[in-house]
């Protein structure tokens, strides 16, 4: 494989391309102005020295193109930049860009950060003085696939002006490589190195990513060519080179002799040696071939610049002084064509080190590399440290430093080092040092070239010494001090000591063999054993032979047959001879000729009538036809003639004598000899020993000569009878036709083919049964048979068995034993075969272990079954011995039959595996053979590749494989016509024939059969009857077949209705018109052709019993049947009935031995599994189905019967079963052997248990559902895998077929698990069984380091779902098992989720098409695996959403957002997608699901998918159990007449073991983190039209069942209308631990907690939890807090504002929005006519003041902040002795009126009105002041005043605008503003303030709490509560501090208090208790946002509502009416006045 990989790579190699080199010559530089013109500007350092080469100055962008690249898909890009005069740093840059991709970028670029000195590159005298400059190198790869990439350098350009000089910015570049990383030299562009990253191709097509030009045509240098160049040869479409170009001549692709002018290395041709080599006797060495034992690199680093740069960088680690090294950025630099590691600018100071583990066993570290020194070193040292000691130091040198490399006019040199060093460590730690403390600017060291080796001691050594192998690598072991294998390639037993026949000659590994004549022997001259069964004798040399035997070059052959001693094997050298022989002149041993006698050594005649004699006149043995030894007489029925020879008597005597009529006896029943005629009454027939008559029959008995059909001869014509066998003949005749025979009566036969297991002989009595047979002129029955033996006859062909190989190759290389099977057998009939021996023929030396061969091969005779199989152990004979055997066999009548093998023991180091079909091929099926070769030897890789030649009749092809892969080898059909052919296989290495084997494949036409196809086996006499026969696999596609017909009810041949007989012609088709046959009778049609015979039975009855049709999946009548297929059958039944319903179905199978299963099915529709009824043992080849319906109006059922045509399944299979220790996680050997299968080659594929429950689950499903398949089907039948479990597992291994047929066999075994095996599994990480046994494991391992399982799982999936080497099933177990190791995000779920329901897609896609599509019998059985395939693949899906579910409800726990309600379709989270996938499970199911078949369930931890198609009846019938009444299924039309129609449903029910729409944002649940609830989700569909049903109709509803629930829960039923989740659909019935929900629509149901959750969150939330969240919890981060800040803010500055504008407004005695009476009544002024002026000012006052007013206005001044406004006269005032004042008083307080307000004080509207006053009070006038007063007037002057200030009345009467009315209504009535603008004298402002600021905490505080549940029902919930809460809450405020008791007063402010910070608590608790600050964050927005909306829009949109109705409809005294009820009072006072 290497070779060929090195191949490939001179085709496509990487060719990197360079520009502007130092250490090169100078060159043309091809580079661009932007524009596009040349830039011509060249330069280099030190006065235009060429010491760069650069280009420049540059002074501008500019380009260039890189023409003509290869096709590549990424480039690797380095550059030195040098930025020289002065950069500025402002607004400066630089891009450089490769075809827009920018590879480097900087900016603000500043001289003042320079580091490389000023006179690296000296452009100018003046500046070098000035400005430092800067040297740096790029390295970049890039996507990249443009074959003219543009490299383009853009720069500001920037000029200063200094002084008197204009400073630039410049640049410099040099060192430019380019290196494309190459495509596959097939592809056009790719996207990867290899063949299968194609994404275009050059031509023809491409196919999973690889190329293929069109025919004729081979892929070379990414084109498509017709003739490859030279050195190249066409294979497989690929130009390939033959071994190397400029080859002269090649052996084994390698080249041996190159061309002139080129010299050798390593199998190529090479103009000089590769620096990793030297040149030894004119050919190139490689370094690593320069050791004894071999070498291997560890390392090869800088030595060109097609490497791949940025590993070979990471393989070093640099340790530096950042001052002094790695100036440029880099760790390496470019000089000449070559990359260095460190150089000028790089390494100074410093050290490389590289470490290299787990190296194999060696003695020897070889250390090649180049050190160049560059510049200004003195005495400095470089140092090479191998594991921290110096095995290499040298000083500078300044004599060898006569160049100058580089700058600064110092030369430089490079110095060639190669070290040689004892190592035998497994780890290396290799550092580079230099001692320099100087800048790299200054001096500098740089290494090229670098290549570490480590030298073996021993190819398989493990521990190695200074200078030999010390252990050896198991299972190596030493010997004579070298590592060798004790086993058969040493010729050595395990303990090493040599094989029998060797000896050890203490030099050589391998043990010599003793000379040809020791068995054993102690060296190469002394026997110490002859060998035995060679006959020779006498030690030590054992050069004697036994007699019989001549001694012959070591062996002792045995003399010729006739010899007793002889001196050699002719016949013409014998010694002595055996008795009864004479040796004659010629020393040859002669026997007598056989009528002959020996008579003093001379052979005498015997007399004529002797056949053998030993005297003249006594016989022992007679001539033929003679008898009676010694006397030789004529036998009986023969006479002596003249001539003394037995002739023949007539043929009516039994004797006779002299001549042939003279009878002495009569035979048969003849009378009256000498002419012995039969009597009167009987038949003069002269032929016959016999005389017949009607009653007498004369029978000729015989075998047909295939031995398959028994004749039975008649002389007379017989008359038709019943043709069943039964009927014919008596039992003990029947018992040896054998099972099921068929008989045919023909005109004068009987013709019985003969059924499986027939044990007929010859001598056979044929009895029949009485009074059966009649011949056709006689009245009687034949009651006497004569000659009713079966009699032998003379043609009759031999048995024969044709094997599939007649050679058999022997190899020591193979575990498995070379076999041949039987492929076909000739005149066995169909009974087995006997076997009687193995005869060894022939042998080219003599081996004592032939015998043992052959009693090997006969003890296997008792094993063959129905297939014939025998096996040959490998290495059981000597090297290059060859045998031949003879295998005798006998059929079931005794004929003797044989087979020829050769048996051959190959010395060859691999062997040929083919595995082959173990029976013919038919012409029309593509045939497939499959070829393997293996070795076992040590100089084979697997890599190497093997040429493979075969060759079958005119067939030739050859093909390269690799040592283990299988070469599947296809002839399509018809190719070859029927015939046995050699198929010929050579496999050449290097050349050289290897292995060469034939193997014999036949291939046959298929039988002819006779198919009879009749429209119904019930018909009516008054139908036609038309039976249509076909011929299947004939030429003639319209063959005339010959009809008879046999009436079984008459016992009779057919006539009509008038009793004439009925005669057929001979045609394809048979039609009988109608009242043609018999009512109530039975017929039995026969249709003959040739040797096939087929019937078909018609029963007639009265009427016409309808017929039926049927449709299968796959097509039962031209195709194989597997053991597992599931059959679909289709049936029309050609009766037009409405409901199927109706009928009866009922079904019979059996097979050829007569074993019936009887079924029941319930629709027109049926499918069925062989496996459901038989077991694998009772399958045979022909098997039939019968369907009978049965329909109520017939009195007959209609019928129909089936052939089925079975494959078997492979049978009889051994697990081999090998370990190391069984209770322990080890290495196991599985091996399946002795499997019978005619269908070659075999594929197996092994499945873990972990308990024998999942084993038996899944045999109940037929699906590997709870099984881990480690190994999927391969066509090897050896497993070598790993185990796990703990107790007993299952191991179960599927074999199958070529024809798709499985068996299934199962073993266990017990394990006990035991801690920490976890570390010694997946040591192949590769391997996908070792991968799942670990994976499997993790469930076992207590102690788990986590972070390691997810790095390896990881790593696992990420290689097994980029490798497409194992299956999707394979890979989705592995997924499922390790899911909880992987760490996932959300976006991870849904990403493997959507993948999963993309797979799941594309699986119903592809069964769709499996049902739609008609495929070749040879092709449905792979179509129906690959539907089992997918259904497997559907549950595994299944399994993985499961677990995806489980961690996607984890996240969804952890992580809720607040969404706005959206249209379900829009709904696309995680869940969704589980929920669409798993419904596509249920479409997959329905798929392969029939009407009226059984449910299908896929079970989960999560959830449960059961599907069914039915008709109404089996679908009510289905749910009825979960019902309380009857249901009925459909629309009402439907329900009306259940019988008149017929309507068929899909149904489905997914339950959901959690709720997944718990954590929707619009699902109505509460969060509830303890407690979920399952989730019923049904559909019901009508299949004619795909509507969906939702609401069941008269019936009570399903019933859904919730068990287990507690008995104190309080839940609801809960279902989905319309996308809407209510409460209304179900009815909600508890019944003790379980909750019922009866629903009435078919949609998804389950349950939720009504009130409880509510109380255990509470009781949660006030917890030391809670606080300890609150102390952890960053507010800082939360926008509540801010919130509630403000708030806060608002509150305190409000109170104190507001008491400020209340205080205002009470010294000016003023009321804002009416006029009331002021509060001091004491100095209201009485007006003329007795009337006050209530609002007098102060001016206007005539009273003067009295005594006490002052102290008056002081206790009214007395106010607390949350009394009212109002002066409150105080009980002081009342006793005061002024009656006038306290007239005035109660007199005006009588109908004191209080301002209007809708401020959340008053919650209703109010207006106070003081009774009227006492008698006394009305009375009581005073003596000083007179009032006139009107009670009525004041009244009206009250109204009047308040009606003209009414809002409305300023408005109407237009004394203010409407804008001015809008704003005035807008400040009375929002509650927020209303505190600035209205002043009430019974809610101050601070009041308010207080009550506003309590309410909006309260609200927040509820929000928080209640507002984890994030769907609209619960917001919309809150909002209310919210609302509820503010009243209520205003309402108690209210109650307290409005009281007019002080203590009720303090009692509401602590209230408000404790409120605030109560509400504080629950906020800020509520808070921290969130998941997230995005959640707390996000309910912030949303109180903003409902903040806003409810006090800037709602508010105001109620507000304006109302005025719009007051100003329209104001003067209405209707709408006044009913606004009264819903404006606040005061409101309506204010709008409206006190009218």
């Amino acid at each position: 494989m290497f070779l060929f990989l090195a191949l490939l790579m001179i085709i496509t190699k990487s060719s990197s391309i360079t520009d502007l080199m130092e250490g090169t010559s100078p060159q043309n530089v091809e580079w661009q102005n932007q524009d596009s013109t040349p830039f011509t500007k060249k330069f280099s350092c030190d006065n235009q020295q060429s010491i760069g080469p650069f280009i420049g100055k540059i002074d501008t962008n500019i380009k260039k193109v890189f023409n003509n690249l290869q096709p590549h898909y990424s480039l690797q890009v380095t550059l030195d930049l040098l930025f020289i005069e002065y950069w500025s740093g402002t607004s400066n840059y630089i891009n450089i860009i490769i075809d827009s991709q920018t590879i480097y970028s900087d900016s603000s670029i500043s001289t003042s950060n320079f580091n490389t000195p000023n006179n690296y590159c000296k452009t100018n005298a003046f500046l070098i003085f000035l400005y430092n400059q800067q040297l740096i190198t790029l390295r970049q790869n890039i996507i990249h696939d443009n074959l003219n990439p543009t490299l383009e350098i853009k720069s500001s350009f920037q000029c200063t002006l200094l002084s008197l000089y204009s400073v630039c910015e410049r640049l410099l570049i040099k060192n430019v490589v380019v290196t494309p990383q190459l495509c596959h030299f097939t592809c056009l562009t790719c996207n990867g190195p290899l063949e299968v990253n194609c994404l275009t191709c050059p031509n023809g097509m491409i196919q999973d990513g690889k190329c293929t030009c069109q025919n004729g045509y081979s892929s070379y240098n990414y084109e498509c060519v017709q003739t490859c160049p030279q050195y190249y040869t066409s294979q497989n479409q690929k130009c390939q080179l033959n071994c190397s170009l400029n080859c002269q001549s090649c052996v084994q692709s390698k080249c041996n002799v190159c061309e002139n002018g080129f010299i050798l290395y390593q199998g190529t041709c090479v103009t000089t040696c590769p620096k990793s080599s030297s040149l030894q006797n004119n050919i190139c060495v490689d370094f690593s071939e320069q050791s004894t034992w071999g070498s291997e690199y560890i390392g090869k680093y800088f030595d060109g610049f097609d490497i791949d740069l940025l590993s070979q960088i990471n393989q070093f680690t640099f340790t530096f002084n950042s001052m002094l090294s790695k100036q440029t950025g880099q760790i390496f630099s470019t000089y000449n064509n070559q990359y260095l590691l460190g150089g000028f600018g790089v390494w100074s100071h410093g050290y490389y080190t590289t470490f290299f583990n787990g190296l194999p066993a060696h003695n020897k570290l070889r250390i090649y590399l180049n050190a160049w020194f560059i510049d200004n070193w003195t005495n400095e040292q470089f140092i090479i440290k191998l594991d921290n000691q110096i095995i290499y130091q040298v000083s500078y040198q300044s004599s060898k430093a006569t160049t100058n490399l580089f700058y600064l006019n110092s030369n430089d040199y490079i110095e060639e080092i190669i070290l040689l060093i004892e190592h035998t460590s497994s780890a290396a730690e290799i550092t580079f040092q230099t001692t320099l403390s100087i800048s790299a600017y200054e001096a500098s060291l740089a290494l090229s070239n670098i290549y570490i080796l480590i030298d073996f001691c021993d190819y398989h050594c493990d521990i190695c010494s200074s200078n030999q192998c010390t252990t050896c690598i198991n299972p190596y072991q030493l010997i004579h001090n070298k590592c060798a294998l004790c086993d058969s390639t040493n010729f050595r037993n395990n303990d090493c000591s040599c094989y029998i026949g060797y000896y050890d000659d203490n030099l050589n590994q391998q043990c010599q063999k003793c000379k040809q004549e020791c068995e054993q022997c102690l060296n190469a001259y002394s026997c110490t054993q002859c060998k035995q069964g060679t006959n020779l004798i006498i030690l030590p040399n054992c050069m004697n032979c036994n007699t019989g035997f001549y001694y012959d070059n070591g062996i002792c052959s045995k003399c010729n047959l006739n010899c007793l001693t002889c001196f050699g094997n002719e016949k013409s050298q014998c010694l002595s001879c055996l008795n009864n022989q004479i040796l004659n002149n010629n020393n040859e041993c002669q026997y007598c000729q056989a009528n002959q006698f020996i008579n003093n050594n001379i052979c005498q005649d015997c007399q004529y009538n002797c056949e053998t004699c030993n005297d003249a006149q006594i016989c022992l043995t007679c001539t033929q036809g003679r008898i009676n030894a010694p006397s030789c007489i004529c036998e009986a029925g023969y006479f002596e003639s003249n001539n003394k020879s037995c002739q023949p008597c007539n043929i009516q005597c039994s004797t006779c004598d002299s001549f042939r009529d003279n009878c002495l006896t009569c035979s048969g029943n003849r009378q009256n000899p000498p002419l012995c005629q039969c009597q009167d009454n009987f038949d003069q027939n002269t032929n016959f020993i016999w005389c017949t008559d009607c009653s007498v029959a004369n029978l000729d008995i015989k075998m047909s000569p295939n031995i398959k059909k028994l004749i039975i001869s008649f002389e007379k014509k017989i008359r038709k009878i019943n043709p069943d066998c039964l009927s014919i003949f008596e039992e003990q005749t029947l018992k040896y036709l054998g099972i099921q025979p068929i008989c045919f009566i023909q005109q004068f036969s009987i013709d019985v083919i003969l059924g499986e297991n027939a044990k007929v002989y010859f001598g056979l009595q044929i009895i029949f049964q009485i009074n059966i047979i009649q011949f056709q002129e006689c009245q009687n029955s034949v009651a006497q048979f004569f000659n009713n033996i079966l009699l032998k006859s003379t043609d009759l062909e031999a048995p024969q068995i044709i094997f599939t190989k007649n050679q058999v190759l022997l190899s020591a290389c193979s575990n498995n034993p070379d076999s041949i099977y039987q492929i076909q057998s000739y005149n066995f009939g169909s009974s087995p075969i006997t076997f009687i021996d193995w005869k060894l023929i022939r042998v080219t030396q003599q081996d004592s272990k032939i015998t043992e061969i052959i009693e090997n091969l006969k003890n296997q005779f008792k094993n063959q079954q129905q297939n014939i199989i025998f096996e040959f152990s490998n290495d059981i004979l000597e090297m290059q011995n060859e045998i031949l055997l003879e295998l005798k066999y006998l059929n079931f009548l005794g004929i003797q039959g044989s087979s020829f093998i050769t048996i051959k023991q190959l010395t060859a180091k691999l062997f040929l595996n083919v595995q082959l079909q173990t029976s013919q091929y038919f012409t029309s099926q593509l045939i497939q053979f499959y070829i393997q070769v293996s070795h076992c030897s040590q100089t084979f890789t697997n890599e190497l590749k093997l040429n493979i030649s075969t060759k079958i009749g005119t067939l030739y092809k050859q093909f390269e494989i690799a040592f283990g892969e299988y070469y599947i080898y296809q002839i399509e059909p018809y190719l070859l016509n029927a015939d046995l052919y050699q198929l010929n296989i050579g496999v050449n290495l290097k050349e050289n024939l290897i292995i060469q084997d034939s193997f014999q494949i036949l291939i046959v036409n298929e039988e002819p059969s006779i198919q009879l196809f009749t429209q119904s086996n019930f018909l009516s006499f008054s139908q036609i009857l038309l039976i249509h026969g076909q011929v299947k696999n004939i030429a003639n596609p319209y063959p005339a077949l010959e009809w008879d017909c046999f009436d079984i009810t008459q016992n009779s041949e057919c006539k009509t209705l008038n009793q004439t007989k009925l005669e057929f012609p001979n045609s394809q088709n048979l039609t009988i018109q109608p009242y043609t046959l018999t009512p109530f009778s039975v017929y039995m049609f026969s249709a003959i052709y040739q040797d096939l015979y087929q019937f078909a039975t018609i029963t007639i009855v009265e009427t016409d019993v309808p017929k039926i049709e049927f449709e299968a999946y796959p097509d039962v009548s031209n195709g194989y049947i597997n053991f597992y297929d599931q059959l679909l059958f289709k049936f029309k039944y050609l009766e037009i009935i409405q409901n199927p319903d109706l009928l009866m179905y009922t079904g019979i199978l059996s097979n050829s031995n007569l074993l019936i299963k009887h079924f029941r099915f319930n629709y027109l529709e049926l499918q069925i599994s062989l496996w459901h009824y038989f077991t694998v043992e009772q399958l045979t080849k022909h098997m039939t189905l019968k369907i009978n319906i049965y329909n109520p109006d017939y009195f007959s059922p209609s019928q129909l019967t089936i052939p089925l045509k079975i494959n078997i399944p492979p049978l009889q299979c051994q697990i081999n079963l090998f370990r190391v220790n069984e209770s322990t996680i080890t290495n196991f050997s599985i091996k399946i052997t002795n499997c019978q299968d005619e269908n070659l080659p075999l594929q197996y594929r092994l499945v873990l248990y972990l308990n024998s429950s999942d084993l038996k689950f899944d045999y109940s499903i037929n699906t590997i559902q709870k099984g881990i398949i480690l190994i999927d089907y391969q066509y090897n039948n050896l497993f070598q895998t790993q185990l796990t479990g703990n107790g007993e597992i299952q191991l179960m291994i599927q074999v199958k077929d070529n024809l798709n047929g499985i068996c299934n066999y199962t073993n266990s075994l017990n394990f006990t698990y035991e801690q920490g095996t976890l570390r010694q599994l997946l040591i192949n990480s590769s391997s996908i069984s070792e991968t799942l046994i670990y994976a499997t494991s993790l469930q076992y391992e207590d102690n788990l380091n986590v972070q390691e399982i997810k790095e390896v799982i990881q790593q696992q999936i990420n290689y097994f779902s980029n490798c497409q080497c194992i299956t999707q099933k394979q890979l989705l177990t592995l997924k499922t098992l390790t899911i909880k190791y992987i760490e996932r995000e959300l976006s991870d779920i849904d990403s493997e989720l959507s993948l999963s329901k993309e797979r799941l897609n594309k699986i119903n896609l592809q069964m769709t098409n499996l049902h739609v599509i008609e495929y070749d019998k040879f092709e449905h059985t792979q179509k129906e695996f690959l539907k089992v395939s997918l259904l497997e693949e559907t549950i595994e899906i299944a399994k993985y959403i499961n677990e995806l579910y489980k961690v996607n409800n984890i996240y969804q726990q952890k992580k809720r957002v607040l969404t706005s309600e959206q249209d379900y379709d829009g709904k696309n989270t995680n869940n969704y997608i589980i929920m669409d996938s798993i419904n596509v499970i249920t479409e997959i199911q329905l798929q392969n699901q029939i009407i009226n078949g059984n449910q299908q369930t896929i079970m989960t931890d999560s959830f449960n998918i059961s599907t069914q198609k039915a008709t109404q009846k089996v679908l009510e019938n289905t749910i009825s159990s979960s019902l309380t009444a009857p249901q009925v299924i459909g629309q009402n039309e439907q329900q009306n007449n259940l019988n008149s129609s017929l309507e068929t449903y899909s149904y489905k029910m997914i339950t959901y073991k959690s709720n997944p729409y718990k954590y929707d944002t619009y699902f109505m649940n509460n969060y509830n983190q303890q407690n979920d609830y399952p989730l019923y989700q049904p559909e019901i569909k009508q299949l004619s039209n795909q509507v969906l049903v939702y609401n069941l109709s008269q019936s009570q509803g399903i019933r859904y069942n919730f068990e287990n629930q507690k008995e104190n829960l309080i839940v609801e039923c809960v279902s989905k209308v319309q996308d809407n989740w209510g409460l209304d659909a179900c009815k909600t019935v508890k019944e003790d631990q379980k909750v019922i929900c009866q629903c009435q629509y078919v949609s998804s149901t389950t349950i939720l907690e009504a009130t409880q959750q509510i109380f255990d969150e509470t009781i949660d939330f006030f917890s030391l939890q809670t606080i300890d969240k609150m102390l952890n919890c960053q507010y800082q981060s939360i926008i509540f807090t801010y919130i509630v800040i403000i708030y806060t803010i608002l509150f305190l500055w409000y109170i104190f504002y507001g008491y400020k504008m209340d205080q205002s407004k009470n010294e000016d005695l003023l009321f804002n929005s009416t006029k009331v009476a002021p509060s001091e009544w004491d100095m209201a002024i009485e007006k003329a006519g007795g009337i006050i002026n209530v609002g007098e000012i102060e001016s206007e006052k005539k009273i003067p003041a009295m005594e006490g007013t002052s102290s008056l206005r002081k206790e009214t001044q007395k106010k607390t902040m949350f009394s009212s406004n109002d002066s409150q006269i105080t009980f002081e005032d009342k006793q005061l002795k002024r009656p006038q004042f306290e007239y005035y008083n109660k007199m005006l307080a009588s109908k004191k009126s209080v301002g209007i307000t809708t401020n959340v004080c008053s919650g209703r509207i109010i207006e106070e009105t003081e009774a009227e006053a006492s008698s006394r009070s009305k009375t009581a006038i005073s003596p000083n002041v007179k009032l006139a007063l009107s009670e009525n007037r004041s009244t009206y002057r009250r109204q009047q005043i308040i009606e003209d200030q009414s809002l409305y009345k300023r408005y109407s009467t237009q004394r203010i605008s409407l804008c001015k009315a809008v704003i005035e209504y807008i400040e009375l009535n929002h509650k927020v503003l209303s505190l600035y603008y209205l002043y009430d004298k019974d809610c101050s402002r601070v009041y308010r303030t207080i009550m506003l600021y309590v309410s909006l905490l309260g609200e927040i505080s509820i929000l928080t709490f209640f507002g984890k549940i994030i769907n609209l029902n619960t917001i919309i919930a809150l909002s209310i509560l919210q609302t509820l809460f503010g009243v209520i809450y205003r309402k108690l405020l209210q109650l307290f501090l409005k009281s007019q008791k002080l203590c009720l007063n303090y009692i509401g402010f602590n209230l408000a208090i404790l409120s605030v910070l109560f509400f504080l608590f629950i906020i800020f608790g509520s808070v921290a208790k969130y998941q997230s600050v995005l959640e707390s964050s996000l309910w912030g927005v949303a109180y903003l946002s409902s903040f806003i909306l409810d006090y800037l829009l709602y508010t105001n949109i109620q507000i304006l509502v109302f005025f719009v109705i007051i100003i329209k409809f104001g003067n209405s005294e209707t709408v006044k009416k009913y606004l009264k009820l819903f404006l606040n009072e005061k409101v309506y006072i204010q709008t409206f006045g006190n009218s």
